[in-house]
């Protein structure tokens, strides 16, 4: 479907909504005229990577309101990844950890982020219900929790 080359502009939840409301916006506008018509809005309102696509499906002789239509629908129904990291994620870490879910987990997924600075180090995500921990905080309480348990042992 030609939807998939919108969904790849999706890595972050937050990437998601906004393409889903400009995308709603767009069929709001199919009918009407002005400076809320379709044309206008796809000119001054829509991200301008989304707007290239949009206008290059459409070129294609595409049922506009289908394929926006379409498109909410597969945006709205993809699934979502909660990845727990120390620190505000930059671009760079944004791009590495989605290109990693791509290329690692089937299907469509939006990344939800949070920011936890008591993981210290690495990440956790949960996928589906499903916890997977990845930081350096469960194996620094392991860690630590043994050598207290040996100087405790040692000191009596």
């Amino acid at each position: 479907m030609q939807s998939d080359s919108l969904l790849k502009l999706v890595r972050t939840k937050e990437e998601r909504i906004k393409l889903s409301s400009e995308l709603k916006l767009l069929l709001d506008g199919l009918y009407k005229s002005g400076k809320n018509s379709f044309d206008s809005l796809i000119k001054s309102q829509i991200d301008k990577q989304t707007a290239d696509i949009l206008t290059n499906n459409f070129k294609k002789e595409v049922d506009r309101e289908e394929y926006l239509k379409q498109s909410i629908k597969l945006l709205e129904d993809m699934d979502e990844i909660e990845v727990t990291i120390s620190y505000k994620p930059s671009e760079n870490t944004i791009n590495s950890i989605s290109e990693w879910i791509s290329n690692n987990l089937k299907g469509n997924y939006a990344i939800d982020f949070k920011c936890d600075p008591e993981i210290i180090a690495g990440l956790t995500l949960t996928i589906n219900g499903k916890f997977l921990d990845l930081s350096y905080k469960a194996k620094f309480e392991e860690y630590f929790n043994e050598n207290i348990t040996n100087l405790k042992k040692n000191l009596v």
